[in-house]
């Protein structure tokens, strides 16, 4: 159970690295327009 929840926390890490290299590549804030 213990790595699961683990697996699942990695996974929203490696998302969020992805969605600030986007940002950074593009130039556009896409946090702003989600309302974050």
């Amino acid at each position: 159970m213990f790595f699961e929840e683990e697996e699942e926390e990695e996974e929203e890490e490696e998302e969020e690295e992805e969605e600030e290299e986007v940002l950074r590549s593009s130039g556009v804030f896409v946090w702003s327009d989600r309302g974050k």
